[in-house]
């Protein structure tokens, strides 16, 4: 991945960034994902960010302000709950900070072995900022944490347009299409 194509791309990077970092220490999962694994150990679940901003970059680019939110639920039968929560917390926090997802070592491969880190000279996403910690206590009654922040993000890359117009094509009832717009596929 050189470049994020939409929002589920981000959720996929940020995945990514996770499971490398914490390697067997806990279970990095989208939020929707049911709560299965082989030993007991802590979740890092990932809901979709919500949209706090629709605006364009200098360069074009169609952007989003996103409040992303990162959450740790820590099962009762860990050891010492409590300390473990904080513990991930805590290293996540530290792994967002200054995250770029440009360096191939904390993004690790895809299937076919390609990088998923972005490509720096594209500035898909602006530094995280507001990053915020805070304790949470499951309805389970099972310990855990929060991490909010927000990040910027751009679509597309510099070398091709994010939404390229090919054609405006109206209809009225039954009538005929009319073609009122159509790109030369030369030229777009």
């Amino acid at each position: 991945m050189n470049y994020i194509n939409n929002l589920g791309d981000y959720v996929e990077l940020l995945h990514s960034l996770l499971t490398k970092a914490v390697g067997a220490n806990a279970t990095v999962q989208y939020d929707d994902e049911p709560e299965k694994q082989d030993k007991p150990k802590p979740f890092i679940k990932l809901p979709i960010p919500e949209i706090e901003e629709f605006s364009y970059s200098d360069d074009g680019r169609h952007q989003n302000t996103l409040k992303v939110t990162v959450l740790i639920k820590v099962p009762k039968n860990v050891a010492h709950p409590t300390i473990e929560a904080a513990n991930i917390g805590g290293f996540v926090s530290a792994q967002l900070s200054g995250q770029y997802f440009v360096d191939p070592e904390k993004m690790g491969e895809d299937d076919n072995g390609n990088s998923k880190a972005l490509d720096p000279e594209f500035y898909s996403v602006d530094d995280p900022e507001e990053i915020q910690g805070y304790p949470l206590k499951w309805h389970t009654n099972e310990q855990g944490y929060a991490i909010t922040f927000e990040q910027t993000i751009r679509y597309g890359n510099l070398e091709a347009e994010t939404f390229l117009l090919k054609a405006i094509t109206p209809q009225e009832g039954d009538s005929e299409v009319k073609t009122i717009y159509e790109s030369d596929a030369s030229d777009p």
